[in-house]
């Protein structure tokens, strides 16, 4: 059994010993592992369920331990790798950092170099946070309503089109957009932060759907679409990840 240590929880209310032995239902937890004769060392997914017993069964991700069959609201494989994919990109960042530290007194090109090479260990982390958003929305989904089991990393980040567009078991739409957007003011979004909204606030309205959601990670966003915005899309959800505080425009 491998050793995980320097676990970090999805829920921020959560915080996970040394050896991730607690009750944790419903999170996603990240953890390296020191099983070096399999992986060499590596940040892994491990999702936390409850068992029939009452204990909570540590069910871990792509290269880990088998997950529960049956379990309708696992990760799917997909899910798996795009998350395993920005761990590594985490772990590649952070070795960066430790073996090269930042020069005293550096000169144009040198830092340049260095900031040129943390960009391309990043890659494109807007993505990423979009990711991880679009899981978090799943996990409030699975959680309120009787959802049928979908990939949140089918759609290319940035694609046209709605966020999250699947159904319930008993065949009930359910429609989404997504936004990890600070708000660039201190009172109220930026300009372009405006007409972005707008564009998705259209795409809500134009949908005669039974469950229509308008997902935010900031809560100085949520707070804004509560005061501000939510009047301009009536009956739909609002809801602030991953805490699932959550108010109907």
């Amino acid at each position: 059994m491998p050793v995980v240590r320097n676990c970090r929880l999805a829920r921020r209310d959560q915080v996970a010993d040394e050896d991730c032995d607690r009750e944790v239902r419903g999170a996603l937890e990240y953890c390296w592992s020191d099983d070096t004769s399999r992986t060499g060392g590596r940040w892994r997914l491990f999702e936390h369920r409850p068992r029939a017993d009452g204990r909570n069964a540590r069910l871990a991700g792509e290269g880990g331990e088998a997950m529960r069959a049956g379990d309708q609201h696992e990760l799917t494989p997909r899910e798996r790798h795009a998350v395993q994919e920005i761990l590594d990109r985490i772990a590649a960042l952070a070795q960066f950092l430790e073996q090269s530290p930042v020069p005293k007194r550096p000169g144009a090109s040198v830092l340049y170099r260095y900031l040129a090479r943390m960009k391309e260990i990043q890659g494109n982390s807007d993505n990423g946070v979009s990711l991880v958003a679009c899981l978090m929305a799943k996990e409030y989904l699975n959680r309120e309503l009787d959802m049928e089991s979908f990939d949140a990393a089918t759609k290319p980040q940035g694609a046209p089109g709605l966020d999250i567009d699947e159904h319930t078991t008993a065949g009930a739409r359910v429609v989404g957009e997504i936004k990890t957007t600070m708000p660039y003011g201190a009172n109220d979004l930026g300009s372009a932060q405006k007409s972005s909204f707008e564009k998705d606030f259209k795409k809500l309205n134009a949908i005669a759907a039974a469950n229509r959601f308008f997902f935010v990670t900031e809560r100085r966003t949520f707070e804004l679409m509560r005061v501000k915005y939510a009047a301009r899309i009536p009956g739909v959800r609002v809801v602030l990840l991953p805490f699932g505080e959550s108010f109907v425009a």
